[in-house]
């Protein structure tokens, strides 16, 4: 008897362990599925409180919920806390995102949000926060992040005058009686372009919060003269409009100077490989926190991520005057023909495309 039980075991042990994991597989799959359809901010709330900040995953969880329609909301000194929370207008992105920002912070924050009600303004928060915590690291971090865009000054003007609010509640310190003569008559000043703002965002928080400048071409991708990041998932050469958010310069074996580049678009980012003979022709034009249009070859890295293999990069006063004839034309079509392109370093060079005309 003992033996038969421990053959039928063995055969048992074969198989029971996989059709038990299918099983809890399958209906975990079901149940997230099922979320996601059903309840898609609360679902997506919840995969971003898990992915780290730097993570890719983060990255792509944030592009198809946008994707879905779901608005990434930047920070809110008034409604955000410690992690992603979900509301009627969308996430809104937890204080525990902002690089440089101490929990110990974080939690005295809420607390005294929820002891004093909502913060009044800039200068409300700093009085209330104590000189422990209004230091100009701190606060322009906050300030990066969009966590007081809702009192309507511009981010310029807030890190123009934070030093002059640090030093006013250092000189009363607690005493909130005094929060109305010592309040600090702002400079104010024209708010910063958005390609900086987004430079920022990105510095703080990882990712961007404001409109993405790409998306200012949608027609062109509509057109189908430059494509989406996103959907680079097969071998061909395509073309992409997008904001430079890195460069890595490496030395190859030969001594050669190449970069790896990595562009970022409405849709999401890829790794664009910058060989030598491209990057002599590009360098002093290759800076980050720029707007570019790329084209060149897509193929696999060697971890089997996408990766496109930069030809040719175009200044965005190219872009700009595509969209301007694209924008006069109402009805558009396609034809083959020879067109000259000349690239950001000037060479002229001939090559088939499709055009609109």
């Amino acid at each position: 008897m003992p033996r038969r039980s421990t053959t039928t075991l063995k055969k048992f042990a074969n198989y029971g362990f996989n059709k038990s994991h299918a099983v809890a597989y399958a209906m975990l799959s079901y149940q997230l599925a099922y979320l996601k359809a059903n309840y898609p901010t609360a679902f997506f709330t919840a995969l971003f409180q898990n992915a780290s900040a730097k993570s890719s995953k983060l990255q792509d969880y944030l592009v198809e919920a946008r994707q879905l329609g779901i608005k990434i909301l930047p920070p809110s000194i008034n409604n955000s806390f410690a992690d992603f929370v979900a509301n009627d207008s969308g996430v809104i992105v937890g204080l525990n995102s902002i690089k440089g920002i101490r929990r110990d912070f974080v939690e005295s924050i809420v607390k005294n949000r929820y002891e004093y009600g909502p913060f009044k303004g800039f200068q409300d928060f700093a009085y209330r926060m104590g000189a422990q915590y209004t230091k100009e690291p701190l606060l322009v971090a906050l300030i990066n992040a969009g966590a007081f865009d809702e009192f309507g000054e511009t981010r310029a003007t807030l890190k123009a005058n934070v030093d002059a609010v640090a030093k006013s509640v250092k000189f009363h310190g607690l005493n909130l009686s005094l929060e109305d003569d010592l309040e600090v008559a702002f400079t104010h000043v024209e708010e910063e372009p958005l390609l900086q703002r987004i430079g920022e965002e990105i510095e703080v928080l990882g990712f961007s919060v404001s409109p993405h400048p790409s998306s200012k071409y949608d027609p062109l991708l509509k057109s189908g003269w430059i494509q989406a990041i996103q959907t680079a998932f097969e071998e061909g050469y395509m073309r992409f409009v997008g904001l430079i958010v890195d460069i890595r310069k490496i030395s190859t074996r030969k001594g050669e100077q190449m970069a790896y580049v990595t562009l970022q678009d409405a849709s999401g980012m890829i790794d664009v490989v910058v060989f030598p003979s491209t990057l002599a022709e590009i360098y002093q034009h290759l800076q980050q926190n720029t707007m570019v249009l790329m084209e060149g070859r897509v193929k696999r890295g060697q971890k089997g991520q996408w990766q496109l293999q930069l030809n040719r990069m175009y200044p965005m006063s190219f872009a700009d005057k595509l969209l301007a004839d694209s924008s006069k034309n109402c009805k558009l079509r396609f034809v083959q023909k020879k067109t000259y392109f000349r690239s950001i370093h000037g060479n002229q060079t001939t090559r088939d495309q499709n055009i609109k005309e």
